[in-house]
């Protein structure tokens, strides 16, 4: 029989649930290979590394973790994770040993799936999941990473059992994100726009009347110009995304953005050249997928080249249909994952990972980035000044380095300008 470092892990059953945590949970940390296997015989005759999940133990000594029946399932089904502020969300049994106390494969599985997303909801005012429905919010971890500790422990007791294993330490990143809902505040409005505003502003004898005149008048930088600024700070070794919303038509939500004019795209064209760019599909595309690909068409024709970056606009997302229609658009990256009205880790995670679809029971190919925060979780949620909003940005920026993660902070062009106007 075979032996040397690949890690032999005996499991029930071989499925898509449990292929997709295992990959995720052992890399790319794990050098040495890992192998699933459901043949009891042929686990029991491999002298190399070894260790099992569910089922009753086959051998006294044995690495192994009890396994509920999350994770050999299909469909959707009612859950009841536990909602104490320990570290774990379903337990197995009562037994006296705390490492058999929890399936933390089935934790792991049930954040980064969204599976919670697929059960009955309240919806908040914009129909989205509501960050106090989150079980890690009525737990008191949504600041926590939780699936990454879980994962960081598991590794820690398979390098510990098996020092000939090689395991390696994820290495930190950043990616700065910046959405633009509306490029400029006056620059970009059509002639009949302009007049209205101009006499609105007039009636009201408000300070934006001046203010929006001298920026029409060429004589003051229009407000939300912050791209400049953005790009001229780009020394933080970390790239810089762009999220463009192209809207077809203006709604309550949505901008509209003349994409004609060549004050619009020669902004796309500097920041294509200078950073990468992704699309903000408007507010009703998510139940929408042929809006998205007209508006990605309309992108990909603005950039001449095609985009494949997307976060959603009021990150708004149903579940499967919003992901399902990204791939179909060609979407190959999301940075959507994390909730407008909290910051945390929606997923339980600060790293990046593959999409499984639970309606058809499979890993795509769509890579979901979770959000580390948003600026206006502090300043419009929270109201927070920016003292107070800055020092919790840093408290879960030394989360995600703590956790070796990819902090992914999203910024607008529209608060850049000024926090607090």
């Amino acid at each position: 029989m075979k032996t040397g470092t690949e890690l032999l892990i005996l499991v029930p059953r071989i499925c898509p649930r449990v292929e997709f945590i295992f990959n995720w949970i052992f890399l790319p940390e794990l050098l040495s290979t890992f192998r699933l296997t459901e043949d009891r015989d042929l686990f029991l005759r491999y002298s190399g590394p070894r260790c099992q999940y569910g089922g009753q133990p086959v051998k006294e000594g044995i690495l192994f973790w009890p396994a509920v029946p999350l994770l050999f399932e299909t469909g959707i089904r009612m859950q009841s994770p536990d909602l104490s502020s320990e570290k774990h969300l379903f337990k197995y049994g009562y037994q006296q040993t705390p490492e058999l106390l929890s399936d933390p494969f089935a934790d792991c599985f049930f954040l980064l799936s969204r599976y919670e997303e697929y059960l009955p909801f309240n919806a908040d005012q914009y129909d989205r999941f509501p960050a106090l429905s989150s079980v890690l919010y009525k737990k008191g971890l949504l600041q926590f990473p939780l699936a990454d500790f879980l994962k960081q422990n598991i590794l820690q007791k398979v390098r510990q059992r098996f020092p000939e294993l090689i395991v390696q330490r994820s290495v930190f990143k950043a990616t700065i994100t910046i959405d633009i809902d509306q490029a400029f505040a006056y620059k970009s409005k059509s002639i009949i726009r302009t007049i209205g505003s101009l006499f609105k502003a007039g009636i009201a004898k408000s300070g934006k009347f001046h203010e929006e005149f001298q920026v029409i008048t060429g004589k003051r930088q229009d407000p939300f110009d912050t791209y400049d600024q953005i790009l001229k700070d780009q020394n933080y070794n970390a790239p810089v995304i762009f999220f463009l919303l192209c809207p077809h038509k203006r709604t309550r939500y949505d901008h509209q953005v003349n994409q004609e004019s060549s004050l619009f795209r020669g902004l796309v064209r500097k920041l294509v050249s200078n950073a990468a760019v992704g699309i903000h599909p408007s507010y009703y595309s998510s139940t929408n997928p042929n809006r998205v690909k007209r508006e990605l068409r309309s992108l990909n024709a603005l950039t001449n080249q095609p985009v494949f970056r997307s976060r959603q606009h009021y990150l708004r997302m149903k579940f499967p249909g919003t992901y399902q229609g990204l791939l179909a658009a060609g979407i190959k990256e999301d940075y959507s994952m994390g909730f407008t009205e909290e910051p945390g880790f929606r997923a339980g995670s600060c790293r990046p990972f593959k999409w499984y679809d639970l309606q058809n029971e499979q890993t795509t190919d769509l890579k979901v980035f979770p959000i580390s925060f948003l600026e206006i979780s502090f300043k419009e949620h929270s109201q927070y000044d920016f003292e107070t909003a800055w020092d919790k940005m840093v408290n879960l920026m030394n989360i995600v380095k703590e956790f070796s993660g990819h902090l992914v902070p999203v910024w607008h062009n529209t608060t850049i300008a000024g926090w607090g106007e």
